[in-house]
């Protein structure tokens, strides 16, 4: 929605409905969060993040803005706000780069974006990946390349379906993982189906995903390797696990909730970080049955040079020591 005429500041069109203390803050890049003021100007399809000491109702008032909004993005992390007053699918969402329009799935082939935007939840503190937008929601989206533009038009997005969320995301303690082929699977494995195997930890159910699929190389591939937003503002410590690839030397991180490899030729191994924020048992749990017909795979930990879980097909899960 477009304000009404002079009302052009976070006091006019936000804070104005708030009760008690607010606070706000938008995302900067590489320097980190920085505090907005309520004179501000409000610029379309910004995101922000907003704390209030007393819960409030907000309306929004104004009028349909029936024009295309263009959302430039820095390359990495970007705090997006869905700037059209009804629910849409990302499907309805256009990327514009070195003057060529792409379709969101388009982008995401091309390397442009990631597949998803993700949603906050403020009980968990935690991430969920989605491709379906609220009205008034603020969503990080990753941008890989320099010069993307993010295009909202409402015409496209009441032609896109409503999609459900996809999946459930995700000084310390850190213990390295090594999830491989077990030493009877080294073998070529061209022709094996798609798979995905979900590594949860028990505690919060928060999952990382590994696995093969067509189009997928060893190195960063859009489509289908997922990297983890920032952390919120008021963000606990808590444990966590996740993929690691601080060689392939992005902008929007090196941390990963899914790491995908191609079909053949590609290793089949995976560096995990498990995290606690002191010493403490932490349980992983997964399904075996996600694997393909003849394969199977180990969990190794490098820091006591051992075997922990033989064959990932034949268990559960397991618990481990952090610290």
């Amino acid at each position: 929605l477009v304000p009404p005429a002079g009302s052009d500041t976070w006091d006019d069109v936000l804070l104005d409905d708030t009760a008690g203390t607010t606070f706000m803050f938008d995302y900067e890049g590489v320097t980190g969060y920085g505090d907005v003021a309520g004179s501000d100007p409000v610029v379309q399809g910004q995101g922000v993040w907003l704390a209030s000491t007393d819960n409030f109702v907000w309306t929004m008032g104004g009028d349909p803005d029936e024009d295309t909004i263009n959302v430039p993005t820095m390359v990495g992390w970007n705090l997006i706000g869905y700037p059209i007053w009804f629910a849409g699918g990302l499907e309805g969402v256009s990327v514009e780069h070195s003057g060529i329009q792409y379709l969101w799935t388009d982008a995401v082939a091309a390397g442009l974006v990631s597949p998803f935007v993700y949603d906050y939840d403020g009980n968990t503190d935690s991430y969920t990946p989605v491709t379906a937008l609220e009205p008034w929601r603020g969503y990080w989206m990753a941008s890989h390349v320099a010069g993307v533009t993010i295009q909202f038009n409402y015409r496209s997005m009441l032609a896109a379906p409503t999609a459900l969320p996809v999946a459930s995301a995700a000084g310390s303690t850190r213990l390295p993982l090594l999830v491989q082929a077990a030493p009877a699977d080294e073998k070529d494995k061209a022709g094996d189906p798609d798979w995905q195997l979900n590594i949860a930890l028990a505690q919060d159910g928060t999952e990382v995903a590994i696995g093969q699929a067509a189009g997928a190389t060893a190195g960063f591939d859009a489509a289908f390797d997922l990297p983890v937003p920032p952390s919120s503002p008021s963000s606990v410590a808590k444990a966590t696990l996740d993929v690691r690839h601080p060689e392939w030397n992005l902008a929007c991180g090196s941390i990963f909730f899914s790491d995908l490899v191609g079909l053949s030729g590609d290793p089949m191994e995976w560096n995990l970080t498990l995290t606690a924020p002191e010493p403490s048992q932490v349980t992983l749990q997964w399904d075996g049955n996600a694997l393909p017909a003849g394969l199977d795979l180990q969990v190794y930990l490098p820091g006591e040079n051992r075997v922990a879980v033989m064959s990932v097909r034949s268990e559960t899960g397991f618990q481990v020591d952090v610290g």
